[in-house]
């Protein structure tokens, strides 16, 4: 990525939306149905961004991650990294 989004807190979602325009332009160079899922906390709008892969019919497998962060760390740390 060669513009930075950072940081990508809650208090910035403008951040949060740049990382999302780039995950979403970067699923939509593969053969996938790229689609975003939109919701709101606290009157402010974000978004989940969804890539399908085969048929809609078929067995499917669910891989989740996100992209905003905690405070001004560079990753996200929502007790699933521990920093030593």
């Amino acid at each position: 990525m060669s513009e930075s989004c950072f940081p990508r807190n809650y208090a910035y979602p403008e951040q949060i939306e740049r990382a999302a325009d780039y995950i979403y332009s970067q699923f939509e160079k593969t053969e996938g149905l790229v689609t975003g899922q939109k919701y709101t906390v606290e009157g402010i709008e974000y978004r989940n961004i969804i890539v399908r892969f085969g048929h809609d019919n078929g067995k499917q497998i669910v891989i989740g991650a996100h992209y905003d962060v905690y405070n001004v760390l560079p990753g996200a740390n929502d007790d699933a990294s521990i920093f030593l």
